[in-house]
């Protein structure tokens, strides 16, 4: 797990159709083997795909020359830590379970 890496969505094509801004990175992820069957010629199993997103900055964000130019993201940044505000961020959560199995 040392050298697992978590997906980001930062690319060119992300920046165009949206997952740029609506998701960027994936904060957190787990995925949970619920189901593995052995037959004779094959096997199958089921995964649930569970990963967390959440709409905060942090300082390598805002040093990022592409954040740091647009005012949106600067006040986004200040507002989530100046103390008369403290705007936490908020967070999206998605889930999949899919099967998968060679027969």
């Amino acid at each position: 797990m040392l050298s697992s890496h978590l997906a980001k969505f930062n690319n060119l094509e992300d920046r165009i159709n949206g997952l740029g801004i609506c998701v960027h990175n994936i904060a957190a992820q787990k995925i949970t083997l619920t189901n593995l069957q052995k037959y004779a010629m094959g096997w199958s199993t089921t995964l649930h795909f569970a990963a967390q997103d959440h709409f905060g900055l942090d300082v390598a964000d805002i040093k990022n020359k592409f954040y740091r130019k647009f005012r949106f993201f600067r006040i986004w940044f200040f507002l989530q830590r100046h103390k008369d505000f403290a705007f936490k961020p908020f967070f999206t959560n998605f889930n999949t379970v899919t099967r998968i199995g060679a027969y």
